[in-house]
């Protein structure tokens, strides 16, 4: 189990515990963030997969966990200096709720996965062609 954290007189272990959750968010979400900009740069790029309904659902999911991603790589820096514990902590309580709206945002991405899975039930199961989902979409 995982250690009790008593902010007033804390031990050793529970420091190299913040280390290491430290690093490990970093560590996880670099990977993610280089992987959503290459999703979205081969959208953009390509006139043909800008023109599939599937692939500007893709993009929108890359894009919330491009923004996702990086506020979370510089989330200590978001965090108050006051934070007991805290690594790396330079913000403020303004710089703080602005990183809460952010990440409160990433749960745009789960209505695009939404989209995106309503988008291959109506293809796969239903047999819809490309152009009636078109016609819905716009």
């Amino acid at each position: 189990s995982l250690p009790t954290l008593h902010y007033k007189n804390y031990t050793m272990s529970d420091r190299r515990y913040q280390i290491a959750l430290f690093v490990l968010q970093k560590l996880i979400c670099i990977p993610s963030t280089i992987g959503s900009l290459m999703i979205i740069s081969q959208v953009c790029r390509s006139e043909f997969n800008r023109t599939k309904t599937q692939q500007r659902l893709i993009l929108g999911i890359s894009i919330i966990d491009f923004q996702t991603s990086i506020v979370w790589v510089f989330t200590n820096f978001f965090l108050p200096s006051s934070t007991p514990m805290g690594i790396a902590t330079l913000g403020n309580q303004n710089s703080c709720d602005a990183q809460g709206f952010l990440v409160q945002f990433s749960t745009a991405g789960f209505l695009y996965v939404c989209a995106l899975q309503l988008h291959y039930l109506l293809i796969i199961k239903h047999g819809w062609k490309n152009s009636r989902i078109e016609a819905i979409e716009k």
